[in-house]
Parts: C-alpha cells; structure tokens; sequence
C-alpha cells in the first residue's frame, strides 16, 4: 500500500539534497494514487508549491512507466539541474513497488577521445535549431564542440551566456555521446539522427533539434 506520508518525507530530503527549490510527484500503483509536494515556486516570492502548482519557465518534467508492474511515476521540478533527483527518486520508487532498478547513468566510453577517429566527426559539424535553442556543434583538437547558445524569449528571462561543451562518446556507434557542464553534475545523453527525409538532427533532453545550416 502506498504510504503518502512516507513518500513526501524522501521527496523532501532527496530534493533538499539535490538544491531543488522547488517539486511535486505523483505515484500510481494498483489502483492508488499519491501527490506530494516540496518546496517552493520561486526563492524570491517564496510561494509554496502544492500539488497543483503550475512550473513554468525552468521546469524539468520526468514520467516513467512500468505496464507490466501497473505503476506509474511523474516528477515535476523548477530546476533545470534535477538529474540527480530523478534518479535517486526513480530508483527508489520503482525498487519498492516492482522490484526493478534504473540502469546506470550514462557516461563516456573507456579511452573516449581515441573510440571515434577524429575525421568522422566533421559529419556532424553544422548549427542545430529550435524555439529558445541554437546548437553549434564543430570539431576542434579532435574533439567534438558544442556550443549552446538560448534565444528568443527564454533568452531575455534567463540571461543565460553561451556554452561550450565537449561531447565525449558513450560508445562506439559514432552516434552516441554525453557532455556535462561541470565536473560534480551528472552526464547527459546527446545522440545524433536522420529524419526521413535526411535531415540531420540531435537528440537531448527529451528534444529533438534538426540541423539548419
């Protein structure tokens, strides 16, 4: 049986751990439902978050589904840097209710720099665009750059300045890698693709962003 309770109280402390301002989870297993809620909307206005808080600019946003199990979890977060959270939570979660772990955080291939001769990179060297997004990926010291640069609107709230991260391989496909902004955060998945009609296009963070030039 779920216990509400219980789950609000690990919500709180892995969040809290995590530097979280700011979340809600949600747990559905045989026919129960349970909503929690941690922190606060925003640190200037202090507003606490409740079960029906509406995240908006910022918001990481994680749903995970276990169909033969008949269990369910959705964590929305105010932060942008919620990795760690999501998969302590998960992984606790989903090993009470069914048994079942999440696999190990991704990270790049053993002797990475040597995995993907460095010719073969320039295949994926061009600008990648969307909505509040622009990704400028090139080869440089026989390594793969990004540099991640937001616009528009998202731009002007956030202030944020451009970035530049080195993609390292996560394999040998030629295809997968992972990048972090620093050393004490967690890797993040990036792979390139094609769509069907050839246009290229990266894969991260749950978007895709199709090649523009």
């Amino acid at each position: 049986m779920l216990n509400a309770a219980s789950w609000t109280a690990r919500l709180n402390e892995l969040a809290s751990a995590a530097g979280v301002p700011g979340a809600t989870l949600g747990i559905w297993s045989d026919g129960q439902e349970i909503l929690a809620a941690h922190g606060v909307l925003n640190t200037t206005t202090k507003v606490p978050v409740t079960t029906d808080s509406l995240f908006q600019v910022g918001q990481s946003s994680y749903l995970r589904i276990d169909p033969e199990a008949g269990v369910a979890v959705c964590l929305l977060t105010n932060s942008a840097e919620s990795e760690t959270l999501y998969r302590e939570l998960f992984n606790e979660v989903f090993g009470a209710l069914t048994g079942v772990t999440m696999p190990a955080p991704p990270r790049p291939a053993d002797g990475s720099r040597g995995v993907i001769a460095a010719g073969e990179l320039g295949r994926y060297a061009g600008r990648y665009e969307r909505v509040s997004r622009r990704l400028e990926v090139s080869v440089r010291d026989g390594q793969l750059r990004m540099l991640l640069t937001m616009t528009g609107n998202l731009a002007a709230i956030t202030g944020a300045e451009p970035e530049e991260l080195i993609l390292h391989p996560a394999d040998s496909s030629g295809t997968r890698f992972v990048l972090r902004s620093a050393d004490d955060e967690p890797w993040v998945p990036l792979s390139f693709g094609q769509f069907g009609d050839g246009t290229p296009y990266i894969y991260m963070s749950g978007r895709v962003t199709p090649r523009v030039g």
